[in-house]
Order: structure tokens, then C-alpha cells, then sequence
């Protein structure tokens, strides 16, 4: 694995644009449900945490959407592969 991909795994994407899906009258628990994760992870989002780019591509499928539907231009700075080039094949 090269050094820029490990990088990749290390990078964070706010939780926001996962938690303006739903409604304000939307509970933790129907949350969590929704995205797979535990009611005190969506708490964690709500003060602010932050995903990882994993979690977030998981997730973005999960809810039937691409991540760069979610985040947009930002995705593409965590996730480099979509971003650049391809590195050429070495025979």
C-alpha cells in the first residue's frame, strides 16, 4: 500500500450532511438504526464528531446514496483515488 493511500484511512469527514437527512424530531435511536451504528455514535456526531472516510462511504450506501451526494467536493480530498489520477500498472 502506498504511503498516499495510507493516509486516506487516517482522514475524517464531518457528520453533518448524514445527520441533515433526517428530521429534527428524528431520534437517536431511529438514527442509528437507519445508519448502522450505535445511538451514541449519532450523539457523538451531534456535538460535533466526525466519520471516518470508511464509515462514511458505508453509510452513504447504506442510505442508497454515493458519498460525493453527501459531501460533495470534500470527499474527493479524502479520498484521493476519485481525485487523481490512476497510478500506471507496472508490468
Amino acid at each position: 500500500m502506498t504511503k498516499r493511500k495510507t493516509e486516506a484511512f487516517k482522514r475524517f469527514l464531518s457528520a453533518e450532511p448524514i445527520l441533515h437527512l433526517f428530521d429534527s424530531d428524528t431520534t437517536l435511536h431511529e438514527i442509528a438504526s437507519r445508519v448502522g451504528v450505535n445511538p451514541a455514535t449519532v450523539a457523538c456526531w451531534k456535538r460535533g464528531g466526525q466519520i471516518s472516510w470508511r464509515s462514511a462511504d458505508e453509510i452513504a450506501v447504506r442510505l442508497g446514496k454515493h458519498p460525493c451526494n453527501l459531501w460533495g467536493r470534500e470527499w474527493t480530498t479524502v479520498y484521493p483515488s476519485q481525485s487523481t489520477e490512476p497510478e500506471a500498472e507496472t508490468v
